[in-house]
């Protein structure tokens, strides 16, 4: 892995999916959510991210509420959402930069027609996290550099596409009794 003194992963379920496509907002972002996170893992980035305000703002910043921006919120800001909960903290991600997917593995690529990246499945979260100080306030922010399948999830709603098993052959005569 490439060194970086404020890249981390973390394990996590996927949710707001768009590492295969951008999403517009002012830009071409791509961008998730990682939820169902293990304590250790947001205690880590809870601490990388202090040594980076000590770091970029001298002291002078010493909580993320003092910032405009932050990657970790509350699942209570999502919890009409499946898998957000008031009380458990999620991660958000975005990049200008379509992130690196692999399958298990670590090394096959995966697309989005590969239907194991969706909205539900279990990931590790590569990301760098970095400060944000200009017009629109200071903040730390976590750029998705990779996503890594690790395992099956149930799919949250409008997740996880059909499989090509799961349909069936069809013949000419199968349509003579449907009106198009």
């Amino acid at each position: 892995m490439a060194t970086n003194e404020y890249r981390m992963k973390c394990r996590g379920r996927l949710a707001f999916n768009s590492i295969f496509e951008p999403y517009t907002r002012g830009g071409n972002d791509y961008g998730c959510k990682a939820i169902e996170l293990d304590e250790a893992d947001v205690a880590k980035a809870r601490a990388l991210a202090r040594k980076l305000m000590t770091e970029r703002w001298n002291g002078k910043i010493k909580s993320e509420k003092q910032l405009a921006q932050y990657f970790i919120h509350d699942g209570a800001d999502k919890q009409q959402y499946d898998g957000f909960e008031e009380g458990e903290p999620y991660f958000s991600f975005n990049s200008k930069v379509r992130p690196t997917v692999v399958d298990s593995d670590g090394r096959t690529p995966l697309d989005k027609s590969s239907g194991k990246i969706y909205s539900g499945a279990y990931c590790v979260f590569y990301f760098d996290l970095w400060a944000q100080d200009n017009e629109n306030g200071k903040g730390i922010n976590a750029s998705i550099v990779g996503v890594q399948f690790w395992k099956e999830g149930e799919p949250f709603s409008g997740g996880k596409p059909m499989d090509v098993d799961d349909f069936e052959a069809l013949e000419d005569e199968d349509f003579d009794d449907i009106p198009f």
